[in-house]
């Protein structure tokens, strides 16, 4: 599941797409399945959205390391922190983003 987001000011607009969630079950993780998801992700997003396609982001909960280090094997680079009150408990999120220089696939 993703997003198309845009902030900022006019003369400094970010548009970018947004990963809220890609979610496999315990029985399907690690022959590929999370892998195929996110291609056909990609795949999607260049055909709705091919600008963004280069600025992915995303936030995940610093604890939860095996989707954290998922994505940091997808090529998504940590970029900043963003802290939340769940359940009255503080969790520290990363943010991440995964960008390609424009004209490179």
């Amino acid at each position: 599941l993703f997003e198309l987001r845009e902030k900022g000011s006019k003369s400094k607009k970010q548009r970018y797409c947004e990963l809220v969630n890609i979610v496999v079950g315990e029985d399907h993780q690690g022959c590929g399945a999370g892998r195929k998801l996110f291609e056909a992700l990609l795949k999607e997003l260049e055909q709705v959205a091919p600008e963004k396609k280069n600025d992915l982001r995303l936030y995940v909960a610093e604890q939860n390391t095996d989707p954290l280090s998922w994505y940091l094997r997808l090529g998504f680079r940590p970029s900043g922190y963003q802290s939340e009150k769940l359940n009255l408990t503080e969790v520290k999120f990363m943010r991440l983003i995964r960008s390609e220089p424009q004209g490179q696939k």
